[in-house]
């Protein structure tokens, strides 16, 4: 699992499996490659696209959630997964009063199913 961190100035991200336009000016669209995103203003409500990996993020909560000194810190979580194929992108996105971070978990490795 490795995380990449990106400080990009426009609301712009392509998926570099896909090739999907994930974020725009227009707003935000899901890779079939994607498996969760984050929102760090509001962490506690990620979007998942993989039941592992939701799976994973509620154990992980649920595990954590009492801890005194307990936050929704995304990265603590990435940490904790051993997933050599996955790739965390972590987005710094637009500029100064209107920037947020998003983070957007990618497997690298993902192939289209044959139809």
């Amino acid at each position: 699992m490795q995380i990449v961190e990106l400080d990009i100035n426009e609301f712009n991200f392509y998926c570099p499996v896909t090739g999907t336009r994930i974020l725009s000016g227009d707003g935000y669209k899901p890779s079939p490659a994607q498996l969760g995103w984050w929102l760090d203003e509001t962490a506690n409500k990620p979007e998942f696209y993989n039941d592992s990996v939701k799976q994973l993020w509620e154990t992980w909560v649920d595990k954590h959630q009492d801890d005194e000194d307990f936050s929704w810190d995304v990265t603590e979580f990435l940490a904790t997964l051993d997933q050599p194929k996955w790739v965390a992108f972590r987005l710094e996105c637009g500029q100064a009063i209107m920037s947020e971070t998003s983070t957007l978990l990618i497997d690298m490795y993902y192939e289209k199913s044959p139809a």
